[in-house]
């Protein structure tokens, strides 16, 4: 019995299977920037060309003694590039002495003021 009565004999040698993979997100490691205290840090997306502040992840943990430990970590976007400094303005500037001429939109400062929570009295960290 014939399966592919559409193909002939020939046809079926040259046929070949190929599997299709998934494009996968990596991010490349490419350094570790000491927090400067004052310094906001922005995000510039090189695809949109936009610059924001970047969004900030904040973890809460007890220590040995029974105090409590706060730590910030950046959300890490794709294409995205991160600069600290002092205000948008001079974000802009190191931008541009990197080589990143277009830019955008206006940064939104909606990270600032993040406070660690002080009523801990329902929550699940006790």
């Amino acid at each position: 019995m014939n399966l592919t009565p559409h193909l002939q004999e020939k046809d079926i040698d040259g046929l070949r299977t190929e599997q299709v993979q998934k494009k996968k997100n990596e991010f490349h490691w490419i350094g570790k920037v000491k927090r400067v205290k004052g310094h906001t840090l922005f995000c510039f997306n090189e695809v949109t060309k936009k610059l924001k502040v970047a969004p900030m992840k904040q973890e809460c943990m007890l220590g040995f003694d029974g105090s409590v430990i706060y730590k910030r970590n950046v959300v890490v976007e794709k294409d995205c590039i991160y600069v600290q400094a002092l205000n948008e303005k001079n974000a802009r500037k190191k931008l541009i002495k990197m080589g990143y001429d277009n830019i955008s939109e206006k940064a939104h400062d909606f990270n600032r003021g993040m406070k660690a929570p002080n009523d801990f009295s329902d929550s699940q960290y006790i």
